[in-house]
């Protein structure tokens, strides 16, 4: 007996994927609110299985402990999202050798974050993104309306594998007067059309301002504040005169200029005890009219009971005595201001707050 040859039959890779994802769907199907996933003494047992029989097929499996807690945003901490997620798993293939997979997703009603995952049979370019498109929300297979536009977030992928990457999306929508419960989400992500549903995070809850600030014509309005478990988010609409952010063309060339007015807006957000809030934000808009959001991470400062927002805009009157500047050599980063300085141009700046909006923490 001691000299007899043992023959182990090891389980196709079908076999052990099949496997893989029951014990995984068992333990999500107790939670699908919090789908962490926790490595049995029997997932270990078949993943140092896989080491021996498939080698590189543990890039297929799921990020322990998800993509949201895993991923090293520059935009802000998205770990505690993965609490509250859901799962989408939804795949898609760009052209022969590009699979797409959307993990999870964190929803507060008016805005969807998601984690996905990019496979290749090659290196991905460093600049590589899929860009976000046509997004609409669905409620009760109706398309709701959206007057006020939409934003987008995009983090650069991370290389987590050969030839596999994550990152982390998302959409707000903006001017809803009320939270969505349960919806469809549907965008072209780069050459694929994706759609999955969401359901709003446990918690979550709008407030409406619609406080206005109105000066020399200019005017900052925070509509709505939805609050939810991980971050606070601000809804606001900024507008400007008539004739800010046009310029005087020379003999009616387009990208010819001679001067014109500019002006920019900020908001500067603090707390009652004088803490700087650095928040996220995305905005989109014409004619002078911007709709945006900021996202603000929470905790706060444990002791603060109010956010201050100052809305702030910088004007600018800027003039060539003679001759003109083609717009489209002006420097990118030291911008038209100073091409028109450099020129022999002036420029006039002003700036001046429109006053302050209180929010009360909740």
């Amino acid at each position: 007996m001691d000299n007899e040859k043992v023959f182990i039959e090891l389980p196709s890779e079908a076999e052990v994927q099949a496997e893989i994802q029951t014990i995984i769907k068992r333990g999500l199907t107790s939670n699908k609110k919090k789908p962490v996933l926790l490595l049995t003494a029997s997932i270990m047992g078949v993943l140092l299985l896989l080491g021996f029989a498939f080698p590189g097929y543990a890039s297929q499996l799921p990020i322990i402990g998800g993509i949201f807690r895993n991923f090293d945003g520059y935009l802000r901490d998205y770990g505690p999202l993965q609490e509250y997620a859901t799962e989408v798993n939804f795949v898609g293939q760009i052209g022969d050798n590009i699979i797409v997979t959307i993990e999870d997703a964190f929803f507060n009603g008016h805005m969807v974050t998601f984690t996905y995952r990019v496979e290749s049979d090659h290196s991905l370019a460093d600049n590589f993104q899929l860009a976000i498109t046509n997004p609409q929300i669905w409620v009760n297979n109706v398309q709701m309306f959206d007057e006020f536009g939409w934003g987008t977030i995009h983090n650069p992928l991370q290389q987590i594998a050969d030839y596999e990457y994550i990152s982390v999306a998302g959409i707000v929508f903006h001017g809803f007067a009320d939270l969505a419960e349960t919806a469809e989400i549907r965008f072209d992500f780069g050459m694929l059309q994706v759609a999955f549903p969401v359901e709003q995070t446990d918690g979550t809850d709008i407030l409406v301002i619609n406080e206005l600030l109105e000066y020399r014509g200019f005017s900052t309005e925070i509509s709505n504040v939805i609050v939810s478990p991980i971050s606070i988010i601000l809804q606001y609409r900024l507008n400007e005169p008539v004739g800010y952010n046009e310029f005087f063309f020379y003999n009616d060339q387009s990208a010819l200029i001679t001067g014109g007015n500019m002006s920019h807006f900020s908001l500067i957000i603090t707390d009652d005890l004088g803490n700087e809030i650095i928040p996220r934000g995305s905005g989109s808009g014409s004619s002078g009219l911007i709709y945006g959001f900021l996202d603000i991470a929470t905790p706060l400062h444990p002791d603060a009971t109010k956010i201050i927002i100052t809305p702030t805009a910088t004007i600018s009157h800027t003039a060539l005595a003679e001759g003109y500047i083609d717009i489209r050599e002006v420097n990118i980063v030291t911008g038209i201001e100073q091409a028109i300085i450099d020129a022999g141009g002036t420029v006039e700046r002003e700036e001046f707050t429109l006053g302050e909006i209180i929010i009360p923490l909740p």
